[in-house]
């Protein structure tokens, strides 16, 4: 589960960097529509996804991962944050 929590916050911070890039395109060389679209679907999924894994861990009674400057940080179910790993 773990894992999983890590490997979704990899893939949101990827679809960020990519609507931002995409944001970039489109006010410099006018982007297929289509393109565009698809492109906020995709971040959309990704967003659910993120949310949806950050519930099942409150409910399982697990810590949400996340990283901020290239440090990992623990959000507990009560709400506490930390940098000690909850599983170790």
């Amino acid at each position: 589960m773990l894992l999983m929590k890590t490997l979704l916050n990899c893939f949101y911070m990827v679809l960020i960097a990519i609507d931002s890039i995409l944001g970039n395109l489109v006010m410099k060389e006018k982007m297929k529509r289509e393109t565009y679209e698809l492109s906020l679907e995709i971040a959309r999924i990704g967003s659910r996804a993120l949310r949806k894994a950050h519930d099942e861990n409150h409910r399982h009674n697990l810590p949400n991962v996340f990283s901020r400057s290239k440090c990992l940080y623990f959000e507990l179910p009560d709400g506490t944050i930390t940098m000690d790993n909850p599983l170790e």
